[in-house]
C-alpha cells in the first residue's frame, strides 16, 4: 500500500480526452492489451519469472499512458523495489496511488519489503478468491 489516495476519476478523464486526439495513447493502450494476453500465456503456463518481466513493460505503458498515473512518490517504491530485486509490477486501479503489487522471485520479497518500508511503502496481505480479491491489513509471515 503506497499510503496515499489517488483521484482515480481525474485520470480516467484525462486519458478518455486523450484518446481523440493523441496516436500515441492509443498506441501505449492497444500494447497494453496485447501484453495482457501475454500475461494469461505466462500464468498459464507457469512462466512467472517472464510474468515479472511483463509487469515492468506493462507498467512503463500504463505511466506513459496519462499524465497522474505516477508521481515522483511512486516512481520511487517503483524504482526502490526493482533495485531491491522486483522483476516488475504496478499500481492497480487508475493510478496515482493506492495499491501497488510487485512479481518477486523466490527469496527476493522480504528484501523488497524491507526497503519499501523506509519509503512508507506498506505491505497488506491478500489472496485471491473465486469471488474476487479481498485485502486485510496485517503483515503477512
Amino acid at each position: 500500500y503506497t499510503g496515499r489516495s489517488h483521484d482515480s476519476a481525474g485520470i480516467i478523464e484525462r486519458k478518455i480526452a486523450l484518446m481523440s486526439s493523441h496516436d500515441d495513447n492509443i498506441c501505449h493502450l492497444h500494447r497494453m492489451k496485447t501484453l495482457a494476453f501475454d500475461a494469461k500465456k505466462y500464468l498459464l503456463r507457469g512462466q512467472l519469472d517472464d510474468l515479472g518481466a511483463l509487469l515492468d513493460e506493462m507498467w512503463q505503458c500504463k505511466r506513459a499512458s496519462v499524465q497522474g498515473v505516477s508521481n515522483s512518490y511512486i516512481d520511487s517504491l517503483y524504482g526502490t523495489a526493482r533495485k531491491a530485486g522486483a522483476l516488475g509490477g504496478k499500481l492497480t486501479g487508475a493510478g496515482g496511488g493506492g495499491f501497488m503489487f510487485f512479481y518477486c522471485p523466490p527469496g527476493v520479497k522480504h528484501k523488497v519489503i524491507e526497503a519499501l518500508k523506509p519509503l512508507g511503502g506498506e505491505q497488506r496481505r491478500f489472496e485471491f478468491t473465486s469471488e474476487g480479491l479481498h485485502t486485510w491489513q496485517g503483515h503477512y509471515r
